[in-house]
């Protein structure tokens, strides 16, 4: 320690404290089974048809990956009651066209405020 520099020894420290606190970075590679690539498969003809027929994708993936219904809401300029109906719909749809189930949704649209949209 005696001979070893300034910039050497804030080095060997900074080291130190990253191994010791595990800072280090964490590599994750996940191997998806045959099974789940499959699906993905599937699920991938499913939003290629919604998307062309009748849009809404980006929805149905951002309420895939809970995203919060508010902030959904508030960038489509609608009411999250609004929103949860659109996915509904939406998963109709799918539902109606690949596994011939057919839907009763009915359609609600609401302004961002509600029902109800009051300025003061």
């Amino acid at each position: 320690m005696r001979f070893l520099n300034v910039s050497q020894v804030w080095s060997r420290a900074t080291e130190d404290a990253t191994l010791a606190h595990g800072y280090n970075e964490t590599r994750v590679r996940i191997v998806p089974t045959a099974r789940e690539i499959a699906q993905a498969e599937t699920v991938a003809d499913w939003l290629a048809w919604l998307g062309h027929h009748h849009g809404g994708v980006p929805r149905l993936v951002a309420w895939a990956n809970d995203e919060p219904i508010w902030r959904m809401a508030e960038r489509e300029r609608c009411s999250e009651r609004t929103i949860h109906n659109r996915i509904d719909k939406s998963v109709a749809l799918i539902l109606e066209h690949f596994g011939g189930v057919e839907h009763g949704v009915e359609t609600i649209e609401e302004p961002a405020g509600g029902p109800i949209c009051r300025i003061s």
